[in-house]
């Protein structure tokens, strides 16, 4: 993942007329990669987590519902294979 302070190291290159290939050579990512990030909303919050919370970037965090029910059943069963206590799960009819 790239971080925020490369992503507007990015935007800027790209606004001062420095060519997309020329870009990526001098950050380490792909010309697909500096494309993209130039397409984006301007950076404005320097902080990774805070900003990538804000756009929404990585899984969604499990409902506490859910969480406290694989707790118990792995409470129930520690050997159990992880397998088995997604099959309980799902028959409990909770979806991931």
């Amino acid at each position: 993942m790239i971080r925020i302070i490369d992503r507007h190291a990015v935007q800027a290159l790209v606004q001062s007329g420095l060519s997309t290939k020329d870009i990526a050579a001098q950050m380490g990512i792909s010309v697909r990669s500096v494309q993209r990030i130039a397409k984006e909303p301007p950076v404005k919050e320097p902080d990774d987590k805070r900003a990538h919370s804000a756009r929404r970037v990585g899984r969604p965090p499990l409902p506490e519902r859910v969480t406290q029910r694989l707790r118990e059943l792995v409470a129930e069963d520690p050997q159990a294979p992880p397998l088995e206590v997604l099959r309980q799960l799902r028959e409990e009819g909770v979806t991931l």
